[in-house]
């Protein structure tokens, strides 16, 4: 008897919990009101977002800005390079955060680097042996021109992959960096 009760009482529950359910779903239709959502994107030139905004990130291609952005945000030696940075790419055929994230990664974007050397990337520098260019232009342009043609071209595309070759002693923890750093600059909101 017990168990017949206990047995009514769920049905009766779950019956209950679908008539609330339909009839809500019911009323929301009935106003033919769609919900408000607030949507972000990156060409957004009002984002939905509080707090400080170091300006929209206009125009049909906005890589350029979202390097120059990030790298004002951290207040980075290399703040005003994004457009080189994506020349370079577009030059080479890779994808345009490459550059920013490997001198993220290997000099805190600038910051940590062999003084006057312009070698955000830790590019050619191992035991004494120090490379050192004139210029961020310089530089990126050979690193442009070494990453095209001895990783990428060689179908080196993934960050763990060129891991293994520009940076072999790191066992993983470069690669993360690297899709971090990727990430960041794929999904930048302003």
């Amino acid at each position: 008897m017990k168990k017949l009760r206990f047995s009514a009482l769920i049905v009766i529950w779950y019956v209950s919990a679908n008539i609330v359910a339909l009839s809500l779903t019911l009323f929301l239709f009935a106003r033919k009101e769609s919900p408000k959502l607030i949507t972000y994107s990156i060409f957004q030139t009002n984002p939905h977002v509080t707090g400080e905004v170091l300006g929209a990130v206009t125009g049909k291609d906005s890589r350029a800005e979202i390097i120059d952005q990030y790298f004002a945000k951290y207040k980075c030696p290399l703040t005003g390079t994004g457009v080189k940075m994506v020349e370079v790419a577009d030059k080479y055929n890779f994808e345009f955060w490459w550059l920013a994230a490997i001198a993220w990664q290997e000099s805190t974007c600038g910051k940590q680097m062999i003084p006057d050397s312009y070698n955000a990337w830790g590019y050619g520098i191992y035991g004494d042996t120090v490379t050192k260019f004139t210029s961020w232009e310089e530089a990126m342009d050979k690193i442009g021109s070494d990453l095209s043609k001895n990783f990428f071209g060689k179908g080196l595309i993934e960050p763990c992959e060129v891991e293994k070759r520009y940076t072999p002693p790191s066992k993983g923890r470069w690669c993360k960096s690297i899709q971090y750093f990727r990430d960041a600059m794929l999904y930048y909101k302003t």
